[in-house]
């Protein structure tokens, strides 16, 4: 909807398209979205199989956002590491000038509880594909060819206490989220962040 707002034509990658247009619809009805806006809106089905099925769904697009997140992928599926290294690979495929890849700060680390090594060894041994861990994931992001932009946060929904919380610019390399107030280091609204997108996107 930012994006919309902001003047772009979005393709939108989804699970179910019957639903999404139904939401999109809604939206419509209770002008949530203008009717200019709709006619800006092109969802696509675009699920993560691999990434010449995801290419084709970027089409020709110019930019592209994927959130690594629990329910990223529809109300009820997760985007995990390994899809977004999908989706980052099929930008690179479609001739993506520029992706922003957003995800939670707080699922790189460990809580060092004896626990974290016993699941896992277990998760290693009967899981079919670990995903990759953030830092995998940038390591990979930084082999392709695409620009790109990370963007570490903790999303928080928009009606949430959190909402009044403000973006936070911090030097390359700087670790401001470490220390005991981390859990709160980098909590943003959705609306704030999809802003910030924007804004990479606009300049």
């Amino acid at each position: 909807q930012t994006l919309l707002q902001r003047g772009f034509s979005v393709r939108a990658g989804v699970p179910d398209l019957g639903a999404a247009q139904d939401l999109a619809r809604v939206a419509a009805t209770y002008k949530i979205l203008s009717n200019d806006e709709v006619k800006r809106l092109n969802a696509v089905q675009s699920p993560f199989q691999d990434a010449e099925s995801i290419a084709k769904a970027i089409g020709n697009a110019t930019k592209v956002v994927v959130t690594v997140g629990a329910t990223e992928n529809g109300p009820d599926a997760q985007v995990s590491t390994s899809d977004a290294l999908l989706v980052v690979q099929a930008a690179e495929l479609a001739g993506v000038s520029h992706v922003a890849i957003v995800y939670d700060g707080t699922i790189s680390g460990s809580t060092y509880n004896v626990l974290d090594g016993i699941t896992s060894f277990f998760g290693n041994l009967f899981a079919k594909s670990q995903p990759l861990t953030i830092s995998d994931l940038i390591e990979k992001v930084a082999q392709t060819d695409v620009a790109y932009t990370l963007i570490k946060t903790s999303l928080t929904e928009d009606f949430s206490p959190e909402k009044a919380y403000n973006v936070v610019v911090s030097a390359e390399g700087s670790n401001s989220g470490s220390g005991s107030s981390s859990s709160e280091a980098y909590k943003v609204p959705k609306l704030k962040i999809a802003s910030l997108v924007a804004d990479i996107f606009a300049n």
